[in-house]
């Protein structure tokens, strides 16, 4: 009988031992992922042959076939924490009841916007994070402002100085032009930084730091950390020592 294979495969992964992953606890035998979204899926198999040779010519006389490896390969379209969790034997770590807040990274490009006296430069947030976002504070997290060219490239030109964060306040062209403390519920989702300079990544003396202009404007790079509540967040943690584990995989495809 021939018959050709159509479609990708459709797979499950089930626990050959009780298994856990982050909260979850499954069962020898319980399906722990179903692939039903892959890409590709193909099945290889290598053996390695030892031969006995001898006489005229050492000839190959007999062999033997062993060391039998079947390699099933499949591309998903797409990730969830368990998968990536169970794949890569990472510690999957969601939410948590008695930690309020979590810390999580992001990056935005932006427009630094520099006072009339040079003293003071404001980055508005506020245009790219939710309703409900808010930046970590400055002395609780690292945030990093670098100038970017004209191609929204890094030029390495970090712009150093004292941080705050808070809340925007805007002139009548609605332009940043100051950061206060955010009231009760309120959010911060704009940066200060007070007596604002640049210098190179690579240049670390004081008295090579550049003055940014009064007025003037500069795209930037914004790397920083929001606060998050601890529940809406799953964390993964890959060490070197946690592994996969081990599971049995069952495959239909038509």
């Amino acid at each position: 009988m021939k018959f050709g294979v159509r479609e990708c495969a459709n797979i499950v992964f089930r626990a050959k031992t009780p298994t856990n992953i982050g909260k979850y606890k499954f069962k020898a035998g319980q399906p722990v992922l179903y692939i039903d979204t892959a890409t590709t899926s193909s099945v290889e198999q290598a053996t390695t042959t030892v031969y006995a040779q001898g006489g005229r010519g050492n000839v190959r006389l007999i062999s033997w076939e062993g060391e039998k490896t079947l390699t099933f390969t499949v591309e998903d379209a797409l990730l969830s924490p368990i998968s990536l969790a169970m794949l890569s034997g990472a510690d999957l770590f969601q939410g948590s009841n008695k930690v309020e807040t979590v810390h999580f990274h992001t990056t935005s490009t932006a427009t630094l916007v520099v006072d009339s006296t040079g003293e003071n430069a404001y980055i508005d947030l506020s245009g790219v994070l939710g309703k409900k976002e808010t930046l970590c504070p400055s002395n609780d997290s690292p945030i990093y402002v670098i100038i970017t060219d004209n191609s929204g490239d890094l030029t390495g030109e970090m712009i150093e100085g004292t941080v705050t964060v808070g809340k925007p306040t805007y002139t009548n062209n609605n332009v940043i032009s100051g950061v206060t403390a955010p009231g009760e519920g309120e959010v911060s989702q704009a940066i200060k930084i007070a007596n604002p300079s640049s210098q190179g990544i690579a240049d670390f003396a004081a008295s090579e730091r550049t003055t940014l202009s009064a007025k003037a404007q500069y795209a930037v790079f914004v790397d920083y950390y929001l606060d998050k509540k601890a529940t809406a967040v799953d964390e993964l943690q890959i060490a070197a020592d946690n592994f996969a584990g081990n599971y049995y995989v069952e495959a239909d495809t038509l």
